[in-house]
């Protein structure tokens, strides 16, 4: 950064970078690390300690070899969900990246640079927009360019003849660990570990002095009491060492009582606790490269050990790594081929297999074969829509198989049950119907979470919900209106016709058919009917007993003005006389059976009463 770029930034002004991804404090960074090239990374020194340091040749080749074993897939995404694309272009590039590499050289050499440097390259070989070839670029001969107006400019690969070679930002793929110090390339695990190795390298060069040159014997003095000539002290000197050298037995002649005597110069390797110390050496190694390796290869180690620490190191370590790798493939690679496509590794982490048969048990017991296929193998649904539609159980069993949803043609929905309005349903009745449409609420909870998941209208197989509810989802219904449609079905449809009242009966039913109307927005003329049954017992008419009538009548006068005719008398017409009788008739309410439907506008469909 100049000087008057540096002055018009404390003022609050930046310079404008065209086309510039990135903020311009990152630019800064890239240019502050760019003075320190082409000294920038030094990974030679860490790759000798790969070389010379036994613990860590081991711990970086267990970690290498597991992950070159892992199989890879190149999957399309759908949703949040991926689905595995057979025979992808890129995985057979991956089979053979190259004509002298095969896929498991090329997992191993990244996986062992990326163990020892915490950072490894690839370089790409396009045609066209397609990459043909995959190459590993040795780490110690690769170093990035930082700029401070393109954040990096490029790599620089120095084969070791002075004749560097810069390579494009395209053609490198870089696999970079963290680093607190540098955001180009990674911090080594082995940085930390350095005081660790090169006192181990020292414990290996005394070990081998020891038993090299002095062939086991310990240092010592050798304490003459009587002075020696120097021609003598010279051929004693010299026969000492040949003794040492052959490990045979020096002799010595005239040699009275404390003429000479050895003293132990040094401590024994015992005393030193010099296998220990490696040991501690080998552990702290271990945990930092290779967690859970100590436990797999101690000759203390039982199976139950081992395999806990197996599936430690493969955890910790083995799995992220690879995870790692298909995180930057998908990034950088994979785009040549489309935005959807996603490159991920083999899920080699251990599980528990007899908790994961429960799991699979327990989850067949109210999913279908193709579920159970998705969900736990990965497979695609069978051919046979009979044998995978139905329960694992009914499957297994030959039963019949679970109902499928009908796309073409909406069902009728069920009439529901008939009901005496008149008696009286306990309250137990009405908490086993709240309890019976619960598995249907599970069912709609799931759909919904799945098609929320795809971000559209997915395909579902219910087995409780019924067929009605099912299509109006399939035609809009939203899942809240569909729970309120199974709260609805599950109350019973409480009625009473007091005094033969028809309007009653039917308001109460209008009132349970509001919920259809609703839900109902297809533009099928299908009739929807909503029978009801009023059971009534044959009617009774209760009297009470006839009491005795009594009728007076009043004498009728005769005046004088009676017509005669010889014997008869005629005798004018009275009244008649009111006879009132005391007596009452009890009749029961009228009870019918009455059934009403109802069309999809609203109105009356059909209405047809008779006795019950």
């Amino acid at each position: 950064m100049g000087l008057f770029d540096y002055l018009a930034q404390r003022r609050g002004y930046s310079k404008g970078k065209q086309g510039s991804q990135y903020p311009a404090w990152a630019l800064d960074r890239a240019e502050l690390e760019g003075y320190s090239f082409p000294k920038y990374v030094d990974n030679s020194n860490k790759l000798s300690y790969f070389q010379r340091v036994s613990w860590v040749n081991i711990a970086v080749d267990k970690v290498a070899t597991i992950g070159s074993g892992a199989s890879w897939n190149v999957k399309r995404r759908e949703g949040e969900d991926t689905v595995d694309v057979p025979n992808h272009d890129f995985e057979r590039l991956m089979k053979q990246p190259n004509p002298t590499m095969s896929q498991s050289d090329l997992i191993y050499a990244t996986m062992a640079y990326m163990s020892v440097c915490n950072t490894a390259y690839w370089w790409i070989n396009y045609v066209g927009k397609k990459p043909v070839e995959l190459w590993l670029i040795p780490t110690k001969n690769i170093s990035p360019i930082p700029d401070g107006k393109m954040y990096i400019k490029g790599y620089e690969y120095d084969p070791g003849d002075g004749s560097p070679i810069t390579l494009l930002p395209e053609e490198v793929v870089p696999f970079v660990g963290f680093n607190p110090d540098s955001m180009f390339t990674g911090m080594s695990n082995l940085d930390p570990l350095t005081t660790v190795m090169d006192s181990d390298i020292a414990m290996q060069s005394w070990n081998k002095r020891l038993f090299g040159k002095n062939n086991g014997r310990l240092p010592g003095i050798l304490a003459f009491a009587d002075p020696i000539a120097d021609e003598d002290w010279s051929m004693i000197q010299k026969d000492v060492d040949k003794a040492a050298a052959m490990r045979s037995f020096m002799m010595l002649r005239n040699v009275k009582a404390g003429g000479v005597q050895w003293l132990q110069a040094t401590a024994s390797q015992k005393d030193m606790e010099f296998l220990n110390s490696r040991l501690a050496n080998r552990d702290e190694i271990y945990s930092s490269i290779a967690p859970g390796l100590s436990s797999m290869l101690s000759v203390n180690a039982t199976e139950a050990n081992a395999r806990i620490g197996k599936s430690t190191l493969i955890d910790f370590k083995v799995y992220p790594m690879l995870k790692k790798i298909a995180d930057v493939v998908t990034t950088k690679i994979m785009p040549a081929y489309g935005t959807e496509f996603v490159f991920e590794p083999e899920d080699i982490r251990i599980t528990d297999k007899v908790m994961l048969m429960q799991e699979m048990a327990e989850f067949s017991k109210t999913h279908t074969v193709d579920e159970v296929r998705t969900k736990y193998w990965q497979s695609d649904p069978l051919e046979d829509k009979a044998i995978g539609g139905k329960l694992v159980a009914a499957a297994q069993s030959g039963g019949a198989p679970a109902p499928l949803p009908v796309e073409d043609k909406p069902e009728e929905i069920t009439p529901v049950e008939q009901v005496d309005v008149d008696a009286e349903e306990p309250e137990v009745e009405t908490d086993k119907k709240a309890k019976d449409v619960y598995p249907a609420m599970q069912e709609l909870d799931k759909w919904e979470r799945k098609q929320k998941k795809a971000g559209k209208a997915v395909d579902f197989v219910a087995y409780n919900i019924p067929s009605e509810i099912v299509e109006c989802i399939k035609k809009g219904t939203s899942f809240a209106e569909a729970r309120e449609m199974l709260k609805a079905s599950a109350k019973p449809v409480e009625m009473i016709a007091k005094d033969d009242s028809i309007d009653k009966v039917i308001k109460m039913l209008e009132m349970n058919l509001q919920v259809l109307e609703k839900d109902v927005k297809a533009g099928d003329p299908a009739n929807y009917n909503f029978p009801i049954t009023v059971n009534v017992p044959p009617a009774t008419v209760n009297t009470i007993p006839a009491p005795e009538v009594t009728v007076n009548v009043d004498p009728t006068p005769i005046e004088n003005n009676v017509n005669v005719e010889g014997n008869t008398i005629n005798v004018p017409e009275q009244p008649t006389p009111n006879v009132n009788i005391d007596n009452k008739v009890i009749m029961p309410k009228s009870k019918r059976k009455i059934t009403i439907g109802r069309n999809l506008d609203g109105s009356l469909a059909e209405m047809t009463s008779e006795e019950a």
